[in-house]
């Protein structure tokens, strides 16, 4: 009995052996069966050649290409009033007099005293050409006694004439040439009177000539052709100095011919900013057209900036000119002193570099890298600079050439230095055109 137990114990273990080997073959060949039916698929792309622009929108008001506030050198009373506001001027145009009285009286007395120094100059002249005279008419008595001291030597020298005669003769010499040095003298102070009287009416004349500028003040003119834009004065008001604390300006005045877009760009875009930068005018206030980004045959573009921040806010300035004369011809309408709106200036543009989707691009520990498929399938994984990024488009500056193949999505599912299996690629197309 135990025997038989024995064996039947031997045979249901055998049995229930097999049928648990039978099932783990059936599970370990279905295992392989699955692993080959889910052969891993690597979507590819192209490296392509892009072109991008980082622009940027701000807000600009518009301001005259000069504008000035008018105010008086003198003060006085407003006697006339040529001009109101919105009127066109020129250049010198009158635009206020003003009452000063006492300035005309000072022209008056000024030119009184260059007359005064011109009579004194006058005299002077007189003298030293009644000096001349006497001194030329010195210079022949001279001569004439030296011939009669001659006259009188050789006669006293025959025994004809007393010494006494020769004696006088020596001193009628000797006197006439007293006489000349002294009138050389009068000559000489008389030359020196002269030339003050020359420099007092040199002063006489530049003390007229302060006060006449200075009375020229009473007409206040047009430093430039523009538009009056603000009137501050009527007749009969007094004006104070420019000088004192309390004056106020008479007129403020634009040039409009040309006028200056002003924009202001935080930090973070001023750095990308420059000269040459092209705008575009985006809805400006009095301007039928939307856009407009070239004038007379010529892109809008930055003209100046500051080069500096303004300390208060933090903004750099920025100016773009605008002609306006042209403007009118073009559009019908021209820019005023206080228009506002946007532009759209563009800060960088980068034209024909290596372009990738977005989903291309992988980052480890900071840095960007894509995943090239070689011509041996082998998937690498290439460091990368990104120059700009554009929604799901990335422009990059360094890494790869256009033509390059990479992985376009998923790039975490392969690895580096992978083989791809034959068939494993799929491909698709990528456009990095807007």
């Amino acid at each position: 009995m135990m025997t038989r137990r024995l064996v039947l114990s031997l045979l249901v273990a055998s049995a229930l052996g097999i049928a648990h080997t039978g099932c783990d073959g059936n599970a370990s060949g279905d295992a392989s069966k699955d692993e080959g039916a889910k052969e891993t698929k690597v979507v590819v792309t192209q490296v392509r050649s892009g072109d991008f622009r980082r622009s940027v929108e701000l807000a600009t008001t518009v301001e005259g290409y000069e504008s000035a506030q008018l105010m008086s050198k003198i003060g006085g009373y407003v006697a006339q009033i040529h001009v109101d506001i919105g009127d066109e001027v020129q250049q010198g145009q009158p635009l206020a007099v003003l009452h000063a009285p006492e300035l005309e009286d000072e022209v008056e007395r000024q030119a009184r005293l260059v007359i005064q120094a011109e009579a004194d100059l006058n005299s002077r002249q007189a003298e030293i050409m009644l000096a001349g005279a006497r001194l030329e008419e010195y210079n022949s008595l001279l001569e004439l006694r030296n011939i009669e001291l001659q006259r009188a030597s050789n006669l006293v020298n025959k025994g004809a004439l007393k010494q006494q005669k020769l004696d006088e003769a020596e001193y009628a010499v000797r006197s006439t040439q007293a006489a000349i040095k002294s009138m050389g003298a009068r000559v000489d102070a008389a030359d020196a009177m002269l030339a003050a009287a020359i420099a007092h009416r040199e002063v006489a004349l530049a003390e007229l000539s302060k006060a006449e500028s200075m009375a020229a003040y009473r007409t206040i003119t047009a430093p430039f052709n523009g538009v009056i834009t603000r009137r501050l004065v009527d007749p009969g008001a007094f004006v104070r100095p420019a000088s004192s604390s309390a004056a106020m300006p008479l007129f403020h005045i634009a040039r409009v011919d040309k006028v200056r877009l002003i924009v202001f760009l935080p930090l973070d875009q001023a750095g990308a900013l420059d000269v040459g930068d092209e705008v575009v005018l985006d809805h400006i206030e009095g301007l039928p057209i939307r856009q407009l980004d070239v004038i007379g045959g010529e892109p809008i573009t930055i003209d100046r900036y500051a080069k500096s921040f303004d300390t208060s806010s933090r903004m750099m300035r920025a100016e773009i000119d605008i002609d306006n004369v042209m403007l009118l011809e073009e559009t019908g309408k021209q820019l005023r002193p206080g228009d506002y709106g946007k532009v759209i200036l563009t800060l960088e543009t980068y034209n024909g570099i290596p372009t990738v989707p977005a989903s291309a691009l992988g980052s480890t520990n900071g840095a960007s890298y894509v995943v090239v498929v070689d011509s041996n399938d082998t998937c690498l994984e290439i460091p990368v600079t990104v120059q700009i990024t554009n929604g799901d488009v990335v422009g990059l500056a360094s890494g790869v050439q256009v033509g390059h193949e990479i992985v376009a999505q998923d790039i975490n599912r392969v690895q580096h230095k992978q083989i791809l299996t034959t068939g494993a690629k799929q491909y698709i197309d990528f456009n990095p055109s807007p």
